[in-house]
């Protein structure tokens, strides 16, 4: 009777989640991967402003830019890739600070017609503001939304969301939000 007891109290604690004397927050996970389709995405100098994310320290912004071309039909497309450098500049409470520059792309997925989005992920290196390299295992979490082709004051803003985290999945920088100045342009895609 006794050993029905202990296992059925393991099963418990199993089935539960018990955690023990250790508690854990869940840490945040990138998408897993999927097969790249064609992309096309630019990002120049897309500005977005988070005002919950400005104190008297911060300018409460981070700044995309990139431009990103990939046809897996083309003979030579192997991986996606960046044309030039690609960043984004954070200045935010809450996390790190400085240029992330993607280093590569391990993964790019475009979907829609009407208002394009591109999620992207992959490596990256984080500059801090005082030049030091931070962020060892540097990886992102990048998403973009091209809600409009003619900007106007009763338009839907575009909207860009990302997050970086280190080599053991904590978070260090992220942010999503309208774009307040710049362009994001994402072709369309039947996907």
């Amino acid at each position: 009777m006794r050993t029905k007891i202990v296992v059925a109290a393991l099963v418990s604690a199993v089935v539960l989640g018990w955690s023990g004397p250790y508690t854990f927050a869940q840490i945040p996970l990138i998408p897993t991967p999927q097969t790249p389709n064609v992309t096309k995405a630019v990002a120049k100098q897309a500005l977005v402003f988070i005002a919950s994310r400005k104190p008297p320290t911060f300018t409460g912004s981070f700044t995309v830019s990139l431009n990103l071309t990939f046809d897996p039909g083309l003979p030579a497309a192997d991986y996606p890739s960046f044309t030039g450098v690609a960043t984004i500049n954070v200045d935010l409470n809450d996390g790190t600070n400085g240029t992330v520059t993607l280093s590569d792309v391990e993964q790019v997925t475009t979907t829609g017609r009407v208002s394009p989005t591109v999620y992207l992920s992959g490596h990256c290196r984080v500059v801090s503001a005082a030049g030091t390299a931070t962020i060892l295992g540097c990886r992102y979490w990048l998403m973009m939304a091209d809600n409009t082709q003619d900007i106007s004051s009763s338009s839907t803003p575009e909207v860009i969301g990302f997050l970086v985290i280190d080599k053991t999945g904590k978070r260090a920088a992220y942010g999503t939000g309208p774009v307040k100045s710049g362009t994001v342009a994402i072709a369309p895609t039947s996907n």
